[in-house]
């Protein structure tokens, strides 16, 4: 197997794995399980902000002859998640199950619960797209990429566990189905891998860098600040700058490893 394709799947079996995770994280008492999931969601929105301004645009701006064009695309990727929120309902959800439970009324038709699947199964294969396209330009971008991703969807994994209890889908079937729209990363991948179009993939860099502006800015960034409580927002502050040095360091240590 081509090294590169290698890395890809072991980059899919992880985002995969977060569903496992997902599902074992939520038998946990909550009062422990928000103690865990507040300062990983903090920490996962300065991961996206320092990945995008960090590592993504500039190696964007060493793709492109044109710095302008690369901020373009930084833009439409920043777009594009804004209007599939808007049309798909999208959404980046990391509350307490209970939580659900008072915000979503049980439907026997499981209308919510399927339309996360849908927007989640969309998600993943654009993520699955994103971390090929880093992969083939360079397999340190993709480690960054993947371990950003990963931090991410993991506490997004378990807000949609939660969702889809409290929609109406039993225990197992939850976590199947979640599972089976975390499997659309490889339609994704595969796509981009054998496709192998240099300047779609090159694409997909400043794209991804204004995903993850979008995300960390409305999604996570506006959660981090709810809290009302001093203490509480500076730890989200901190946890927040801890994920910013994290991906610094990690970007300085293969920069000088290269």
């Amino acid at each position: 197997m081509n090294l590169t394709l290698l890395y890809i799947t072991f980059a899919g079996i992880l985002m995969c794995l977060t569903s496992v995770i997902a599902a074992g994280i939520l038998l946990v008492k909550e009062n422990i399980l928000k103690k865990l999931l507040f300062p990983v969601v903090s920490i996962s929105s300065g991961v996206f902000i320092g990945s995008a301004f960090l590592f993504l645009i500039p190696e964007s701006m060493e793709l492109f002859d044109s710095h302008q064009f690369a901020m373009f695309i930084v833009l439409i990727g920043f777009l594009a998640f804004f209007f599939l929120e808007e049309l798909l309902k999208w959404h980046h959800c990391h509350k307490m199950p209970h939580e659900h439970a008072s915000e979503h009324v049980r439907s026997k038709d499981n209308k919510l619960g399927w339309l996360i699947t849908f927007s989640d199964f969309f998600h993943n294969a654009i993520d699955g797209a994103s971390i090929a396209a880093t992969f083939i330009i360079s397999p340190k971008l993709g480690v960054l990429t993947t371990l950003s991703t990963f931090l991410h969807e993991l506490p997004q994994e378990i807000g949609d566990v939660g969702i889809l209890l409290h929609s109406g889908f039993k225990k197992k079937k939850a976590f199947l189905i979640n599972l089976f729209s975390q499997l659309s990363f490889f339609i994704g991948a595969l796509f981009i891998y054998f496709y192998n179009n240099d300047f779609l993939i090159h694409l997909l860099m400043p794209f991804t860098a204004g995903t993850f502006i979008y995300v960390s800015a409305v999604d996570l960034v506006p959660e981090i600040k709810a809290s009302h409580i001093t203490k509480e927002r500076l730890l989200h502050a901190f946890y927040f700058l801890l994920g910013i040095f994290f991906i610094y360091f990690l970007v300085e240590l293969f920069h000088h490893t290269h």
